[in-house]
């Protein structure tokens, strides 16, 4: 499993598909496990140059993404039946969603919908909304001087704790700490 983040990759992901289809069967091992073992190795050193050769080795993973996209067969990415709940948990993950209210959108029981959903996207679709905020959160905290609470309320969180910690737990770091890396590596 690959995850890429930062503030100008949303462009990149919205060309590439991956919020609708985030697996690339065209991605494989032996043609990529090479170019991460590289951009490990320069990430540990000490040339000046490697931040440059870092960003051209995963500029080669992201055209080897895009030529998998291509070869794929063209098929729908999101299932007619739950096309209704995907469209409101993406327009609108700023509010509160529940189970209920997105089955009865897609015609179906809770639990019905709950083991279709997982069945098409490997999770539930609560956690699939978190992680939406989570992006969303991402790109805010980057291009924006928004507070943190301000931007945890923008995506839908009410308590800046649960933001934080959901944040956390998706990311590996704070807010803070994500806004600081991404604005100091951005330039």
């Amino acid at each position: 499993m690959v995850r890429a983040e930062g503030p100008r990759l949303t462009r990149t992901a919205d060309v590439l598909g991956v919020e609708q289809a985030p697996v690339f069967p065209g991605f494989v091992t032996p043609e990529i496990e090479p170019i991460y073992r590289k951009i490990f190795g320069l990430m540990e050193s000490a040339d000046p140059t490697a931040p440059a050769l870092i960003h051209a080795e995963t500029t080669r993973l992201v055209a080897i993404a895009f030529a998998a996209r291509q070869n794929q067969t063209p098929t729908p990415t999101v299932p007619p039946a739950l096309q209704p709940a995907v469209r409101r948990l993406s327009l609108n993950f700023f509010e509160k969603q529940t189970v209920g209210t997105l089955a009865r959108l897609c015609g179906m029981s809770p639990s019905h919908f709950t083991r279709t959903f997982r069945a098409a996207f490997g999770t539930s679709p609560i956690d699939w909304l978190r992680r939406r905020r989570i992006t969303e959160a991402q790109r805010r905290l980057v291009e924006s001087d928004d507070a943190i609470k301000r931007i945890a309320e923008q995506v839908g969180y009410g308590d800046r704790f649960f933001f934080s910690r959901d944040f956390r737990k998706l990311t590996g770091q704070t807010p803070r700490q994500f806004r600081e890396r991404e604005r100091g590596a951005g330039g």
